[in-house]
């Protein structure tokens, strides 16, 4: 009799347990519902965006604005588009001593529908005129399923000081690219629903 008793607590438990579980499980699978798990397939950046690099004030140079933008395309379908990174913005921003330069990075990004489930990372290579470069910094960033333009939340980064006043005075534009991954055939992308 006690031994069935045992058995009876542990099932009644068991279903106790599976009961309590239940609603969680559920709310994790409603939060990423609009993100199809069952197909992982990748996309490649179309091309790669140049900016001129301008003078606003002696301690201020910012890219020049010419409707470029960054579109992602699927690689076995190149003809569709996934999503874009658009309004890119890249700032350099000198100290009074000049030895201390902080560049900034603002952009907006539209799921074309689909989302990474990691951070899309893009090299911006600032370059001379004669298209040497004197720097690259990675940024990394969040595309999700939604149905508008979402702002990017700025990135500073701070150049090196033993290379900030020679980038500052002889950068003439910004290249934005996509970041190569090895072993990768392209970027991990998922379909929206």
């Amino acid at each position: 009799m006690a031994r069935v008793m045992n058995i009876t607590r542990r099932m009644a438990l068991t279903g106790i347990g599976i009961f309590v579980a239940m609603p969680i499980h559920a709310q994790q699978r409603n939060s990423t519902s609009r993100v199809s798990s069952d197909i992982l397939e990748f996309a490649l950046l179309e091309k790669s965006a140049v900016f001129e690099v301008v003078a606003s004030s002696g301690h201020l140079k910012e890219t020049r604005q010419s409707g470029q933008r960054l579109i992602w395309r699927l690689k076995e379908r190149p003809s569709e588009q996934v999503f874009q990174i658009t309004n890119l913005s890249v700032g350099l921003l000198r100290s009074e001593t000049g030895s201390q330069v902080i560049t900034t990075f603002s952009t907006e990004s539209s799921s074309l529908g689909y989302a990474t489930p990691d951070e899309v990372k893009v090299h911006i290579i600032f370059r001379t005129k004669g298209g040497v470069a004197l720097h690259t910094s990675v940024v990394g960033i969040s595309i999700k399923c939604t149905d508008k333009d979402q702002s990017v939340h700025p990135s500073t980064d701070e150049i090196p000081g033993n290379i900030a006043s020679n980038v500052f005075a002889n950068v003439a534009s910004v290249e934005i690219a996509e970041h190569p991954e090895a072993r990768l055939p392209g970027l991990k992308v998922l379909r929206c629903q």
